[in-house]
């Protein structure tokens, strides 16, 4: 849709052709919605057709349902923005990669994520759960750099794909370093006006700028003049931050005359020094820390509309990133997930020092895994694995990766087509895993008669083989002509 420059538009959430009232494939339907220029819950009338979120009993469902449309209203300030920015520029709120990096070969083949404004890169969910890890997966190309999830605050190295899992609740999405991403409160209902409170989201690593721009939301005004902008800054020095809100520009009665401030800086490490002044004048700020997403939280600071607000997080270490190691946290987190004994599952536990250091050491443990869960630990471990995404324009996709370049983790890859009994093309291919590479089995097409043309694809087979210890599979085959 963006290449032809349709940029907003909508899903029929909850759909209009029956199905089967799956709770799951609704919620992640919602996730997407969310995370699209409009979001509309939008289905056919009838008994068993009700998608009223409320409406539903199962309380997971629920609980995530309600999360995501408290974020969606949240993200009324940003998304408002990137309204203004796709006016101005006509750069749609929702993007492929490769309009921001088209010079990386990557961009162009991973579909299934898209750049979602100009601070963050979202990947929702859109497979089932597992059965067996009871987890969805999905696998995500970040750009060079640094990259944070949005939510829980974990680190990832960028120019890397990166395999992740999540449960019902957890939706992919990532900023940029130095992203500055303002949100409303999150509330139960509270309109669309401009909010009297704004979340503003810092993620470190680099120097960044934001105009927030608003105005009455209702009329054409706005190109009259009767609109407002607020510049939000960034500036990075390594073991110091430094942030700034200046005063509002252009018709500020359109905004709250004075507003209140929280301030979530992410990926920071403990026992900083913080602080804050309004034009010039230094403020008393309440600060709190969440350790499990290595957040400082900067709490109800007052600033008028024709105030400046600056404040400097700052350490006395060599940086002032945290980026605390989760893949211990990760391995534990596919663990309580997985459907497997509890046994095993805690015997694995004990040792996972030693297996974080030696991957290998799982080994005796595999025999009692199923294939999706020898596949989420191993893509956690080793930093590579095998994607097959079926929703592109081509018939399919396999991208492999191998982000540590490992010389003992190896693929082989087998195409075939046959037409009548005859071999018509076949292929084979096997090596050590590169960085990136991806496969495309072709179409292929034939003449009946004259019933015109079919079309029909090749059957393939892909795999990695982790250190001669476990092996992921990911194929087609059928009959062919």
């Amino acid at each position: 849709a963006s290449n032809i420059a349709y940029g907003w538009w909508s899903h029929d959430i909850g759909g209009h052709t029956s199905g089967d009232g799956d709770n799951e494939l609704f919620t992640r339907w919602v996730q997407f919605g969310v995370l699209s220029p409009i979001m509309r819950i939008h289905s056919t009338k009838g008994y068993f057709y009700d998608h009223r979120p409320w409406m539903k009993d199962d309380d997971e469902v629920a609980h995530a349902l309600r999360e995501t449309l408290q974020l969606r209203h949240a993200l009324i300030p940003y998304l408002y923005t990137m309204a203004w920015r796709a006016h101005c520029e006509s750069l749609p709120l929702m993007l492929p990669m490769y309009y921001a990096h088209p010079e990386a070969e990557a961009a162009y083949h991973c579909p299934q994520q898209y750049l979602f404004g100009t601070e963050l890169i979202a990947a929702p969910f859109t497979d089932p759960a597992d059965p067996d890890t009871r987890l969805a997966r999905q696998v995500v190309w970040l750009p060079e750099g640094d990259w944070y999830h949005f939510f829980s605050g974990e680190h990832f190295e960028g120019d890397r794909w990166h395999a992740v899992y999540g449960s019902l609740r957890d939706i992919p999405l990532f900023a940029r370093a130095g992203a500055i991403v303002p949100l409303g409160p999150k509330v139960g209902w509270g309109g669309v006006g401009n909010p009297n409170e704004l979340h503003v989201h810092l993620f470190p690593g680099a120097d960044s700028t934001f105009k927030l721009y608003e105005d009455d939301g209702a009329t054409t005004a706005y190109a009259e003049g009767h609109a407002c902008q607020t510049t939000l800054a960034q500036r990075w020095y390594g073991n110091r931050l430094e942030f700034r809100m200046d005063a509002a520009e252009g018709d500020t009665s359109l905004i709250p005359a004075e507003r209140t401030i929280h301030l979530h800086v992410h990926n920071v490490r403990t026992g900083v020094t913080v602080g804050a002044t309004v034009d010039g004048a230094p403020v008393a700020v309440a600060t709190r820390y969440d350790e499990q997403t290595e957040m400082l939280v900067l709490d109800g600071i007052r600033q008028c509309a024709h105030s400046a607000l600056k404040v400097t997080v700052q350490t006395d270490e060599a940086t002032l990133c945290s980026q605390r190691p989760r893949q211990r946290e990760t391995i534990l987190r596919l663990l309580k997930a997985f459907k497997l004994h509890i046994g095993v599952r805690n015997k694995i536990a004990d040792e996972l020092d030693v297996i974080l250091a030696d991957p290998d050491k799982l080994a005796p443990y595999l025999i009692t895994m199923a294939p999706s869960q020898t596949r989420a630990l191993f893509e956690t471990l080793y930093q590579a694995g095998v994607h097959h995404v079926a929703d592109t324009h081509e018939p399919t996709l396999l991208v492999l990766w191998n982000n540590r370049r490992d010389e003992t983790i190896t693929y082989r890859y087998n195409d075939a087509y046959l037409y009548f009994g005859f071999v018509d093309s076949v292929h084979h291919q096997q090596g050590i895993v590169p960085r990136f590479m991806t496969f495309t089995p072709k179409l292929q097409t034939w003449s009946h008669g004259t019933r015109g043309e079919h079309v029909q694809r090749t059957q393939w087979h892909v795999q990695i083989d982790y250190h001669n210890l476990a092996t992921v599979v990911e194929e087609y085959l059928e009959q062919t002509p």
